[in-house]
């Protein structure tokens, strides 16, 4: 995904993505991927990125008559259903402290599906419940609807939409650009996912917003579409706006499971109650919940376990970038993560707290995957 204007005016005048250039063959016959050195390039001059941990995330979906095409096997519907399934789950698992919800637009009117919730159970409900498509989409009724709801947003979460668009044309009631002026007060930015063609509205709620623009051009590029977007934006890309520090009240439940002779639980699962086998009690006012994370159906707290609060931390104190070492004597014998001797000629880097050095596969590894320092973690500990 690119930002918006950064490489070509349309969609269909840049290059074509050959992946397989990607590839050299080193002396032993093996094939490295040249790319891993320019991603590792473009970290060290970036630095490290603060992102934000809490998302408030509203997924528009286009459920009008275009999306009965079959130019997706076996229509647009059932591919897009799927893909959207498998980015809520990889969205929570991402982003455990964010909250994500479901507007549908068709029949020229908006429709929402889900709330924002951090219940993976009851969005994936919700999107089985989307059987039917039909009628015009009206982008500024979606818009409309996703501002309501987003009005009351807490300042320290970031507000985004990711629009998925599969028409040609948007059927609204009045003047779009209105629309787009309320939406830019609110700082919610908009990524937008064509299916057909670029559409210039979409272009400019994209641009004016700071969000992302891409057309899809099969159904593994629209995966990897979704896929861009699970990483949590730059704090740097609120418009005007300086970062403040907030305290999040946060609750860590205990969980309680029932005994084999016992009645269950009568507890919340998206809102509604049900009986339970294994609950999460809320700190505050002792309800039961059938799932973290999630945010308690009676006194609003959000609850969270440990591991969910560390997995969002990296977002917030990102590791730094490594550099390389540039002097061939000063290179590392052996790589502090893997403990594998370096190649000759090999491209190694060096932490700038600990010291210690590491080959580019574990250098990817540490920032991409791990999001800690080994080396600086024995220190601490």
């Amino acid at each position: 995904i690119i930002r918006t204007m950064a490489v070509a005016a349309h969609s269909w005048e840049g290059k074509m993505d050959m992946s397989w250039q990607g590839l050299s063959e080193d002396d032993d016959g093996n094939l490295r991927d040249t790319n891993e050195k320019v991603s590792q390039v473009q970290r060290a001059a970036v630095g490290a990125v603060q992102r934000g941990m809490i998302r408030y995330l509203y997924l528009i979906i286009d459920m009008s008559k275009s999306m009965q095409m079959t130019d997706f096997h076996p229509n647009r519907a059932n591919v897009t259903k799927k893909l959207i399934s498998q980015f809520i789950v990889d969205f929570l698992a991402e982003n455990p402290i964010s909250q994500l919800g479901l507007i549908v637009m068709r029949h020229g009117r908006a429709e929402n599906l889900a709330d924002l919730s951090g219940s993976k159970s009851a969005l994936l409900k919700a999107l089985d419940s989307l059987t039917t498509t039909g009628g015009d989409a009206s982008l500024q009724n979606a818009l409309d609807m996703t501002c309501s709801l987003m009005r009351d947003v807490p300042e320290y979460g970031h507000r985004e939409v990711v629009l998925l668009f599969s028409s040609l044309s948007t059927k609204d009631p009045g003047d779009i650009t209105s629309t787009i002026d309320n939406v830019r007060r609110l700082k919610i930015h908009v990524s937008v996912i064509g299916m057909l063609a670029e559409v210039h509205i979409l272009k400019v709620i994209s641009t004016e917003t700071e969000g992302l623009f891409v057309i899809s051009t099969c159904v593994e590029h629209l995966r990897r579409c979704f896929a861009g977007l699970l990483q949590p934006p730059s704090t740097s890309l609120e418009q005007g706006s300086i970062v403040k520090s907030e305290m999040v009240e946060m609750g860590f439940p205990t969980r309680e499971q029932i005994l084999p002779s016992s009645v269950p639980f009568i507890g919340y699962d998206g809102g509604r109650m049900i009986n339970i086998e294994q609950a999460y009690k809320c700190p505050r006012c002792q309800t039961h919940m059938a799932e973290v994370p999630s945010m308690c159906s009676i006194c609003g707290l959000t609850l969270i376990t440990a591991p969910h609060l560390a997995h969002s931390y990296h977002h917030l104190f990102p590791l730094n970038a490594f550099s390389p070492n540039t002097v061939p004597s000063l290179a590392p014998r052996r790589c502090y993560g893997c403990n594998t001797e370096p190649e000759q000629n090999q491209e190694t880097f060096r932490c700038a707290d600990c010291s210690n050095g590491f080959c580019g596969q574990c250098e990817m590894f540490l920032h991409e995957t791990l999001h800690n320092c080994p080396g600086c973690l024995s220190m601490n500990g």
